[in-house]
């Protein structure tokens, strides 16, 4: 009898130690996998907020100036182009101008969405009449809402000023997959009558995966540390100095303002 136990005992022993080294795995495994509840929290999908992260916020910046940047293509002369070579005739001229607007059409059709596209009808031959319009010096954001719609889309719905008068609204959808982006143009915007809670329900997008990637549909979000932020806002503010003397004004510090600029004259002056 003795003889049969020790090997049972034997393998009773082995079991155990087995199934002890498979929970201390299964337990490590867990430990690996599992991100603590505060770090991620709950990700709403349909809760439209407005943006607090600079990070994104000069992401979305940075693909705005791009959109704009290629319509200033649309309709430019020759001196707003800032060609640096000599002209020496009309022709070359006008060759250097068709040149630039075929380079903002391809852009503009490279990052505007397909669904803007469509719903705009616009093409090669009508694209520069319905867009050139939205042309400006300068495009300044006032505020950015937004809604994550799946584990990698995020739609931005952005509120500016272009030249520091003309109000705009246009959305921007990401993808964090590919780093890719698209825009909707005001002009869509203002054909579906949205507005910054439209976002919310009026963007069917459950069946898209990704955004096709393109040469010029490419986007990244950097850390805009304090420094950086610093400069931001000085690039910002020399802007609104050349374009909107006024508002530069009312933005000094109040005590500032009235030790150094008692008057609006005194600044304009200085």
């Amino acid at each position: 009898m003795k003889k049969f136990l020790l090997p049972i005992m034997v393998i009773l022993v082995i079991l155990i130690i087995i199934i002890a080294i498979l929970l201390l795995v299964l337990l490590k495994g867990n430990d690996t996998i599992i991100i603590p509840k505060e770090e991620t929290g709950h990700i709403d999908f349909t809760q439209v907020d407005k943006l607090t992260s600079r990070n994104e916020y000069y992401a979305i910046k940075q693909v705005l100036n791009k959109y704009y940047n290629a319509i200033h293509y649309l309709d430019a002369n020759i001196e707003e182009l800032d060609v640096a070579i000599d002209i020496t005739s009309e022709e070359q001229k006008q060759n250097i101008i068709q040149q630039y607007t075929a380079q903002g059409i391809k852009i503009l059709q490279d990052i505007i969405d397909e669904e803007a596209i469509q719903e705009l009808s616009l093409n090669e031959e009508n694209l520069v009449q319905k867009l050139k319009q939205n042309k400006s010096s300068n495009f300044t954001i006032e505020d950015i809402y937004y809604v994550k719609k799946s584990a990698n889309i995020n739609l931005y719905y952005v509120i500016g000023l272009l030249d520091e008068e003309t109000q705009v609204e246009l959305i921007v959808k990401t993808d964090s997959y590919t780093d890719t982006f698209s825009v909707y143009p005001q002009e869509y915007i203002k054909s579906k009558q949205y507005d910054k809670n439209s976002i919310e329900n009026n963007f069917n997008i459950d069946k898209i995966q990704y955004i096709t990637k393109n040469n010029n549909n490419h986007y990244e979000i950097y850390e805009i540390t304090d420094k950086i932020m610093a400069q931001y806002y000085l690039y910002d503010y020399a802007d609104i100095v050349k374009n909107n003397l006024e508002k530069a004004y009312q933005l000094l510090n109040e005590k500032y303002k009235e030790k150094r600029f008692p008057t609006y004259d005194a600044y304009v002056t200085f």
